[in-house]
């Protein structure tokens, strides 16, 4: 494991694992729910922003909630913080399950230029684009830190 490189883990848990429609984060154990949960919000966001964050309809309904606590277990503060600012502004805290009210929502308050631009929102995507390339190498450190040495990912 510690000749490995942080791609080749990367790729080996990663395929440990297949995201599909039975996928629960919630059910793999530690430090591999905290490396996927990074990596994939992490991933989304760089990618598109929150709005993709939000846009994306996972299989776990506490998804949201355990990507916030995995920046956490890797030692980051304000990525989970600023998550949970944004899921904040949704009804109850949590996005619509509905995915065309959650389109509406987000249309509605995360486009930069509609004039209900909710400003956490920028708050929330400053502080996650600035401290992207930390959490991928604070997930590394933390998965490495916390996984058996002698361990072979299967």
């Amino acid at each position: 494991m510690r000749d490995l490189t942080d791609k080749q883990i990367e790729d080996l848990v990663f395929q440990k694992y297949t995201i599909s429609d039975k996928f629960d984060i919630e059910n793999i154990s530690e430090p591999e729910r905290s490396l996927i949960a990074v990596y994939t919000a992490q991933g989304i966001i760089d990618n598109g922003g929150l709005s993709y964050f939000f846009e994306s309809d996972f299989p776990d309904e506490n998804a949201y909630t355990v990507m916030a606590e995995s920046y956490r277990n890797i030692g980051k503060n304000s990525q989970p913080e600023a998550i949970e600012k944004v899921l904040a502004i949704f009804p109850n805290s949590k996005p619509h399950s509905d995915l065309r009210d959650r389109d509406a929502f987000l249309s509605k308050y995360f486009d930069e230029l509609g004039s209900d631009y909710h400003p956490v929102v920028k708050y929330a995507e400053d502080i996650l684009f600035r401290e992207s390339a930390s959490a991928y190498e604070s997930a590394m450190d933390f998965y490495r830190s916390n996984i058996d040495q002698n361990a072979i990912i299967r």
